[in-house]
C-alpha cells in the first residue's frame, strides 16, 4: 500500500491492518543412514540326507503293512500281488472265451432255426401234393419229422411213378400135391429163415429210442419206403 494510500485511509479514520511477519524458511535435519545388514548364508533346498531317510520310511511303511498282511516280507507281498493279477487275467479271458462261444453257439441255433423253417417249408409243400394213401404212407414213415418227411417223400417218388395198376396171373403152384408145407419164415429169407419187417422194427424203434430208429432208418431205407410205398 502506497503512502498515499496509508495517509487517505487515516484521514478517514481507518487504521491500516497490522503487517503479519512471515516466519523465515526451516531447513531440514539431515537423516542418519541405516547400519549395514550382514548377508544371511544361503540355506539348501533339499538336505542330502532327506531322500534316504524318506525311502527308509516308505519300506518301513510298507513292510508293517505286509506284516498285517501276513506276509513275511515285501518281495512275498509283491510276489503275491503279481500272481493275484495274472490269475484274475486269465479268468477275464476264460470268460471272453466263453462268452465268445456262447455268442457263437446262439448264431448257430438261430441258424438251425431258420434251416428248419425252411425245410418244413419244403415238406408241407411236398406233403401236399400228395395223395391219401400216399401221405399215409409217409406218415408211417417219418412221423411228422420235416426232414425225414422230405427223404420218404424223395424215395418214394420212383416207386409211386414206375409203379401203374396191372392184372397178376395167379401164381401156378409146380410142387406135388402130397408136397409138405415150408417152413415158417422161409418165404423171404430161404430154409429156417425168418424174414425181418424192417417197416415194423422201424415203428417199434421209434417208439423206445427216436435215435435209433433214425439210425435203423438211414440203414434201411429202401427196404423201409418199398414197405409202405402206393401208387
Amino acid at each position: 500500500m502506497t503512502a498515499e494510500e496509508l495517509a487517505a485511509l487515516q484521514a478517514a479514520g481507518i487504521t491500516a491492518p497490522p503487517q503479519v511477519a512471515v516466519p523465515a524458511a526451516v531447513t531440514p535435519a539431515p537423516v542418519a543412514a541405516p547400519p549395514p545388514v550382514a548377508p544371511v548364508a544361503a540355506t539348501p533346498a533339499t538336505p542330502d540326507w532327506l531322500p534316504a531317510r524318506l525311502e527308509q520310511a516308505k519300506r518301513a511303511a510298507q513292510l508293517e503293512t505286509a506284516k498285517q498282511l501276513g506276509f513275511e516280507s515285501i518281495e512275498e507281498a509283491e510276489a503275491f500281488t503279481k500272481r493275484a493279477r495274472e490269475a484274475a487275467e486269465a479268468a477275464k479271458s476264460a470268460d471272453e472265451k466263453q462268452a465268445d462261444r456262447l455268442r457263437s453257439l446262439e448264431a448257430e441255433a438261430k441258424k438251425g432255426e431258420e434251416a428248419l423253417k425252411t425245410v418244413k417249408l419244403m415238406a408241407d409243400n411236398e406233403y401236399g401234393r400228395l395223395t391219401d394213401d400216399q401221405k399215409t404212407a409217409v406218415r408211417q414213415i417219418a412221423g411228422d419229422d420235416p426232414s425225414l418227411r422230405l427223404r420218404a417223400i424223395s424215395a418214394l417218388q420212383s416207386v409211386w411213378q414206375n409203379t401203374a395198376p396191372r392184372t397178376v396171373a395167379p401164381a401156378v403152384s409146380s410142387a406135388p400135391p402130397s408136397a409138405a408145407p415150408a417152413p415158417a419164415g422161409s418165404a423171404d429169407g430161404g430154409p429156417g429163415v425168418v424174414a425181418v419187417d424192417h417197416a415194423a422194427e422201424y415203428q417199434r424203434l421209434r417208439t423206445v429210442n427216436p435215435i435209433a430208429a433214425a439210425h435203423y432208418l438211414d440203414r434201411n431205407f429202401a427196404a423201409i419206403t418199398s414197405k409202405h410205398a402206393k401208387p
